[in-house]
């Protein structure tokens, strides 16, 4: 298959779909050109010493912060975890005394009751 031009005479007939094809791809290099003088390159600035610096101090400080929000949360948790364990402790225990006390209150009755 060889490739002919859309406008090629000697077949006496124009393909339409090249031509549009050749149209558009032409229109999207100038485009392009257009495009790439209208923006003129920045310079890059440099930084100085002082603003790398300020910068890297940024940078860990984020860190930092995330590692302690991190560290904040997994003590939080691990607090919360032991506060309910104690909080069932202290259940039991004041269920164990308030036993005890009802035991010791029957053991009163029960000898006030059996020594007379």
């Amino acid at each position: 298959m060889t490739q002919t031009s859309p406008t090629d005479k000697t077949q006496g007939v124009i393909d339409v779909e090249a031509l549009k094809k050749e149209i558009r791809e032409q229109i999207l290099s100038e485009l392009k050109e257009q495009k790439q003088e209208q923006k003129p390159e920045r310079p890059k600035r440099k930084l100085s010493e002082k603003q790398l610096a300020a910068f890297s101090w940024l940078e860990d400080k984020r860190t930092h912060v995330c590692w302690r929000r991190k560290l904040e949360k997994k003590l939080k948790q691990k607090l919360e975890k032991k506060l309910k364990q104690r909080k069932s402790k202290w259940f039991i225990f004041i269920r164990i005394k308030c036993i005890d006390k009802y035991l010791y209150l029957l053991r009163s009755v029960v000898k006030t009751l059996t020594s007379k």
